[in-house]
C-alpha cells in the first residue's frame, strides 16, 4: 500500500511539474515576443512623432547644401513617412492585442507561480503525513484521508489549468472581436474616403470643365452688304496669321458667319467679296473675351463694275 500511495503522489507531482514547465517555457517565449513588439512599437512611434520636426527643418539643411531657398525645396514627403510609422506602430499594438501575446506572458507567469505554490503546499502536507503516519501499519481511514489530499491536489491543479485555458480562449475571442471592430471601422472610413474622393474628383472635373469653358468665347460676324456680291468669303486668323477653322462662304443673301469655341485673344478677320471676277476685301482685328459672344458688323467696300467695263 505504501508503494501505491507513493506512486500516486509521484504521478501527481509529475503532472504538476509538466504543467509548470509548460507555462514557464511559454512565458519565456511570449516574453521575448512581447518585448520585441513593444520595442518595435516604441521605435515606430518615436519615428512618427519626430517626423513633423524633421519635415520642418529638412528644407533648411537641404537648401543650405543645394544653395536654394527653403521655399523652393519644401516639396518632400517626410511627413507622410511619419504617418506611415505611426500606422505601423498602431498595427503592432493591434497585432499584440489580438494575438494576446503580452496578455499570455502575464497569465503564464501567474499560472506558473500559482502551480509552484500549490505544489509546495502539497509537498508540505505530504511531509506532515509521512511523519505522522506509519505506512507499514496504515489504517483504512488514513488511506482514505491521504487519497483525498492527493485528489484535492490533482483537482486544484486541474481547475487552475482549466481556468487559465478558459481565460486564454476569452482573451483570443475578445481579440478577434476587437479586430473585427477595427476592420469594420476601417471599412466604413475607407468607404467614406472613397465617397469623398469621388466627390472631390467630380468637383475637380466640374471646375476643370468650367475653367475650360471660361477659356473660350464665340464670334459672330455680320456682313451688312452681302447683297452687293455674288459671294462673300469670311476667313479668321490668329495673331500668328495662322488660319483658324475653315473659311466660310456666304451666298444667297446669307449675312452671318459664326466661329464657335475660340480661345481667348486677338484675331484678324478677313472678308472677301466676289463679283463678276473681281474681289473686294476688308480686314480688321477683333478681341475674343471669355464666355461672351463677340459680334462684329462689317461692310465690305463695293465693287464698281461700270469702271471695269469702261476700262475694257
Amino acid at each position: 500500500m505504501e508503494n501505491q500511495l507513493i506512486d500516486l503522489k509521484n504521478n501527481s507531482i509529475e503532472n504538476v511539474d509538466n504543467a509548470i514547465d509548460y507555462y514557464g517555457d511559454n512565458a519565456k517565449r511570449h516574453k521575448n515576443y512581447s518585448l520585441l513588439l513593444t520595442y518595435l512599437s516604441i521605435f515606430f512611434t518615436v519615428i512618427g512623432a519626430i517626423m513633423p520636426l524633421v519635415d520642418n527643418i529638412w528644407p533648411v539643411f537641404s537648401s543650405a547644401k543645394e544653395g536654394v531657398s527653403p521655399a523652393e525645396n519644401s516639396g518632400n514627403n517626410i511627413l507622410y513617412w511619419g504617418y506611415l510609422s505611426l500606422g505601423v506602430a498602431g498595427g503592432i499594438q493591434l497585432w499584440d492585442r489580438v494575438i494576446g501575446n503580452t496578455n499570455s506572458w502575464i497569465r503564464f507567469i501567474k499560472a506558473e507561480l500559482e502551480l509552484k505554490k500549490i505544489k509546495h503546499l502539497f509537498e508540505d502536507e505530504w511531509n506532515r503525513i509521512t511523519m505522522d503516519s506509519d505506512f507499514e501499519n496504515i489504517s483504512k481511514t488514513e488511506i482514505t484521508e491521504i487519497t483525498k489530499i492527493i485528489n484535492a491536489f490533482n483537482k486544484e491543479v486541474h481547475n487552475l489549468v482549466k481556468e487559465e485555458t478558459k481565460s486564454w480562449a476569452d482573451t483570443y475571442t475578445k481579440g478577434l472581436s476587437v479586430l473585427n471592430e477595427k476592420i469594420n471601422s476601417m471599412k466604413t472610413a475607407f468607404e467614406e474616403d472613397i465617397d469623398q474622393f469621388e466627390l472631390e474628383k467630380e468637383k475637380a472635373k466640374e471646375e476643370a470643365d468650367d475653367l475650360k469653358t471660361k477659356e473660350f468665347g464665340y464670334l459672330k460676324i455680320e456682313i451688312k452688304n452681302t447683297a452687293d456680291f455674288e459671294g462673300v468669303e469670311v476667313l479668321l486668323f490668329d495673331d500668328d496669321m495662322t488660319q483658324v477653322g475653315k473659311d466660310q462662304t456666304l451666298e444667297n443673301g446669307s449675312k452671318d458667319a459664326i466661329f464657335p469655341k475660340l480661345k481667348i485673344g486677338k484675331y484678324i478677320i478677313e472678308t472677301i467679296g466676289h463679283l463678276k471676277g473681281q474681289k473686294a476685301s476688308k480686314k480688321l482685328f477683333v478681341d475674343i473675351k471669355p464666355l461672351e459672344v463677340t459680334e462684329q458688323v462689317i461692310t465690305i467696300p463695293t465693287i464698281n463694275t461700270s469702271k471695269s467695263k469702261d476700262a475694257k
